[in-house]
């Protein structure tokens, strides 16, 4: 009887569970996963939508991952990580990405990373994510907090794994073929070399009687010029005599400042807590899948 019993109080936690989730999932609007914006408070002209639509689908190109962007005004009654991880997996989505949620409910921002995004984006990255986004967020500039989030999210998912396409080598053109030289006219031997001798002989001679002719004219102009001079110490002496200064430093008195470091007493942030206006999330959702990301209120 007893066993029958708990049995029937298991049963009943779990059904009252199951009632919970089921009422929660019902609060996520189903839509189609390939839309990617899904603007539900209408913060974004028609026009910014399908901009920020083509952004995601280019962001998918570029780095495998899916990307959507989501703008609510009443989550249900549940948080706004519980709303992004639940429409991340409620509506199919891969298991590769990453999701935006602005939640004009609560005012609050989530990005939330499912898969590949989860392991390679870290808590770090998520603050440079947000970031970009608060520079837009707080002036009403949605759809450029839209583009932040997707340019800051490439930035931070391994560029190096993203591979680059391969550009063509360029083909350079044919280069001409240079024509042959041709072979000059032979000379006679020794019929260059026997012209050119008589007059290098003669412009040696002459250079050779000119430069003579100069050195004699000036060993004789300085003959006999030279004086002997005389160096006394009298020389390095300056004329008003040798003049002594002494100076003194005299040590008075030092002093010593000190001033008391305050401790810091508050416990070490971990990934749950709050940081940086930020919360850090990581966890499974209701769809079973592990999610991580954070966010910030505005």
């Amino acid at each position: 009887m007893v066993v029958l019993k708990n049995a029937m109080r298991y049963f009943l936690a779990f059904a009252v569970l199951l009632c919970a989730s089921q009422t929660a999932l019902a609060a996520i609007e189903q839509a189609d996963p390939s839309q990617l914006v899904y603007d539900y408070a209408e913060l974004l002209t028609e026009e910014e939508r399908t901009a920020l639509a083509e952004e995601c689908v280019q962001f998918g190109a570029d780095t495998g991952l899916t990307a959507a962007v989501v703008t609510i005004d009443d989550t249900g009654g549940l948080s706004a990580r519980e709303y992004a991880d639940g429409f991340y997996d409620g509506n199919g989505f891969p298991d590769d990405g990453l999701l935006m949620l602005i939640d004009m409910d609560s005012r609050t921002v989530w990005v939330s990373t499912c898969g590949t995004a989860e392991a390679e984006i870290s808590e770090g990255e998520i603050e440079q994510i947000l970031d970009e986004v608060f520079f837009w967020l707080p002036d009403g500039e949605y759809a450029a907090a839209g583009s932040a989030f997707l340019s800051a999210a490439r930035e931070a998912y391994a560029p190096e794994k993203t591979p680059a396409p391969e550009s063509p080598e360029p083909v350079s053109p044919e280069e001409p073929v240079p024509a042959p030289l041709q072979p000059s006219p032979p000379q006679e031997k020794g019929s260059a070399l026997g012209e050119g001798l008589p007059g290098m002989l003669g412009f040696s001679a002459v250079f050779g009687l000119a430069a003579g002719g100069i050195t004699l004219f000036i060993m004789l102009a300085l003959h006999g010029r030279s004086a002997r001079t005389t160096v006394g110490r009298r020389d390095y002496l300056a004329g008003d005599g040798l003049r002594l200064t002494r100076r003194e430093d005299d040590f008075l008195r030092s002093y010593t400042s000190r001033v008391k470091i305050l401790q810091n007493d508050s416990p070490p942030r971990g990934g749950g807590g709050v940081r940086s206006g930020g919360v850090r999330s990581g966890g499974f959702s209701g769809g079973g899948r592990s999610h991580g990301g954070g966010g910030r209120s505005f």
